[in-house]
């Protein structure tokens, strides 16, 4: 069993450095990773609040006013003051953004395309089957839940594995925030 762990952490590295490549892909955009999480949770989420922002990616709402900064200061992101309140900034993506997101995730589908071009239909049904498998076993510590939600706003599924995993252990789903 101890040899299993160790080549699983060693697989695990592998796509650690699949990731650390797209990063070098994003960066050569003049975006940081952080930002590109930042587009990501805002086009999921269309219109958002500086805290939503905070909140679903797990970071100080200081953290997130300075990535909304970047973001509106690079022409990715818009700002928009609320009418009654001038506290609650609206922040939404420019074309620009939505530009640079579709490039992103086109590259990233380009390159899991062309590893998994190489895996038949059953080969790739069973490893998604045995991913699945891994990731509910993960989601059986209820603290690692929270961690692992990818706040997908419209992409939301009740379907999800974090989701349901949320569900059985409070009761309720999770908020698509």
């Amino acid at each position: 069993m101890e040899n299993f762990v160790i080549y699983l952490e060693k697989i695990s590295k592998l796509f650690s450095r699949f990731e650390q490549e797209i990063s070098k892909e994003i960066e050569g955009l003049g975006i940081t990773s952080s930002q590109l999480q930042g587009l990501i949770y805002i086009s999921r989420h269309k219109e958002c609040l500086i805290g939503d922002i905070a909140n679903g990616l797990s970071i100080s709402y200081p953290a997130a006013t300075k990535l909304t900064d970047r973001l509106v200061g690079k022409g990715l992101a818009l700002r928009k003051e609320g009418a009654i309140d001038r506290r609650l900034v609206k922040v939404s993506l420019t074309p620009k953004g939505e530009e640079i997101l579709k490039r992103v995730t086109q590259r990233r589908r380009e390159k899991l395309s062309k590893i998994t071009q190489h895996i038949g239909s059953e080969e790739m049904a069973e490893l998604v089957k045995m991913l699945e498998e891994f990731l509910r076993a993960v989601l059986q510590d209820e603290d690692m839940i929270g961690d692992i939600c990818l706040h997908c706003g419209s992409d939301h599924s009740p379907d999800c594995l974090v989701n349901k995993a949320y569900l059985a252990s409070t009761g309720a789903e999770i908020e698509k925030f």
